[in-house]
């Protein structure tokens, strides 16, 4: 047998047996560029009102009060599930994005007096429905947990909008 027919059937022979081959390399870098690529593309094209807050109120000072990690909201027209750093001190408050999903989503600061809150009651859950002045359109939810602790890190500078009481069993009558 020539040289190249034996290279190639002992070639053959060790893919056969498990032998690593081209496709397998190729595979495994290809998936997790694919993957990083999706997963920016999804950040910078759900992230179009969020840039635009953020326009508006830039973080432009270091940030240095409290925070709470991977927090859900419904912000700036978008649902942030578990992704959402929210941080307040005196000041006001901060928002921002766990990275990679920050690179299109700068953080947005947002002093107290350009706050306000409703809260929301349903049967099961409470939220409060945020409203930044300079852009009342979005309309931005956080949890009711979540608004408490902003309010008692304000310093008493802020609060929101207690919902009323329901009633569910009215009398009539005198």
């Amino acid at each position: 047998m020539p040289d190249s027919a034996l290279e190639n059937l002992q070639t053959a022979q060790f893919l056969v047996a498990g032998g690593d081959s081209m496709a397998e390399h190729i595979s495994t870098i290809f998936i997790p560029i694919v993957f990083v690529v999706f997963v920016l593309a999804i950040a910078k094209f759900s992230a179009k009102g969020w840039r635009r807050l953020a326009g508006l109120y830039p973080l432009r000072n270091e940030f240095t009060g409290q925070r709470w990690f991977f927090r859900s909201a419904e912000f700036a027209d978008s649902s942030i599930g578990s992704l959402l750093i929210v941080g307040a001190d005196l000041r006001g408050v901060l928002f921002s994005i766990v990275f990679p999903f920050s690179l299109f989503s700068p953080p947005i600061f947002v002093p107290w007096t350009d706050l306000s809150g409703a809260e929301h009651k349903g049967l099961l859950t409470r939220f409060v429905e945020l409203k930044f002045a300079q852009a009342p359109e979005f309309e931005n939810r956080i949890s009711g947990r979540l608004a408490d602790k902003l309010e008692g890190s304000s310093g008493g500078v802020w609060k929101y909008e207690r919902a009323s009481r329901r009633v569910f069993f009215e009398k009539d009558g005198a």
